[in-house]
C-alpha cells in the first residue's frame, strides 16, 4: 500500500496494522479537505499524547479502533442511509468490520459508544469515551495558524458536500456557537488539564483562537 509523506508522518504504532485495520479504515475515507484518512491518523496522535499522561486503566484497543473509524463514511449522505448523524453511520461501519474480525459484541459496543461520543450532543461516560472525544477536539487548541487552516478546510469541505457557496461571516458566527457548545464540557483526564492559574489549558487556548478568528478578515 503506497502512503503519502503525510501519512508516514502520522502513522501510528504497528499494533493496528496486524489486523489490517488501517487498510480497512482507509477504504471508508474519501479525499474530503478535512474529514479524511489523515485526519483520523492525526487524532490517533492526539490520543497517544493523552494516554501517555493517564494513570488510569483503559482499553487502548477500544480507543484506537474508535478513533480510526470515527469519521468513516463522512462523505456519504447519512440521512439517505437511515442514520441520524455521521457518528451513527461510522459506528455501523466499525461494527461491520470488527464483527468480521471476530471481536466480541461487548468490545464492539464499547468502540461504537466511543464513536458516538464524538457527536457534539454526546456526553462521554467511560474513560475510553472521554479519551476519544478529547482527542477529537484537541486540534482546536493548536496554534492559530493551524486553527485557521483547519477552518478553511472545513469551509471547502462543506461547500463540496452540500454544493453551495459559504458566506464566511455567517460561517464564523455559526462556528463560534458550535465551538462554544464543545467548551461547555470539561473532560479532566490528567493533572495537565489545569494551568498555573487553575484554569483549563484547553479552554484558554481555544478561546484565544476564537477571539483572533472573530477579528480576522478571511
Amino acid at each position: 500500500m503506497l502512503r503519502s509523506y503525510q501519512e508516514e508522518k502520522l502513522m501510528p504504532k504497528p499494533k493496528l496494522i496486524k489486523r489490517g485495520l488501517l487498510r480497512e479504515a482507509k477504504r471508508y475515507y474519501s479525499n474530503l479537505p478535512y474529514h479524511n484518512y489523515n485526519h483520523a491518523l492525526k487524532i490517533l496522535k492526539n490520543a497517544e499524547l493523552i494516554m501517555k499522561r493517564l494513570h488510569k486503566k483503559f482499553n487502548r484497543d477500544v480507543v484506537e479502533q474508535a478513533i480510526l473509524f470515527h469519521d468513516a463514511g463522512y462523505h456519504l449522505n447519512h440521512k439517505k442511509k437511515g442514520f441520524k448523524n455521521k457518528e451513527e453511520l461510522a459506528a455501523k461501519i466499525v461494527k461491520k468490520i470488527l464483527t468480521k474480525l471476530n471481536y466480541s459484541s461487548k468490545h464492539i459496543k464499547k468502540v461504537m459508544k466511543c464513536i458516538i461520543a464524538t457527536n457534539i450532543n454526546s456526553k462521554p461516560k467511560s474513560i475510553e469515551e472521554k479519551i476519544v472525544r478529547a482527542a477529537d477536539v484537541a486540534s482546536m487548541k493548536e496554534s492559530y495558524k493551524d486553527f485557521l487552516m483547519d477552518t478553511k478546510k472545513l469551509i471547502k469541505e462543506y461547500e463540496k458536500l452540500y454544493n453551495i457557496k459559504v458566506d464566511v461571516n455567517k460561517w464564523k458566527k455559526s462556528q463560534e456557537k458550535i465551538i462554544k457548545r464543545y467548551l461547555r464540557q470539561r473532560i479532566k483526564l490528567s493533572k495537565n488539564y489545569y494551568n498555573k492559574k487553575g484554569k483549563s489549558n484547553f479552554h484558554e487556548r481555544v478561546k484565544r483562537n476564537l477571539e483572533k478568528y472573530a477579528k480576522a478578515q478571511i
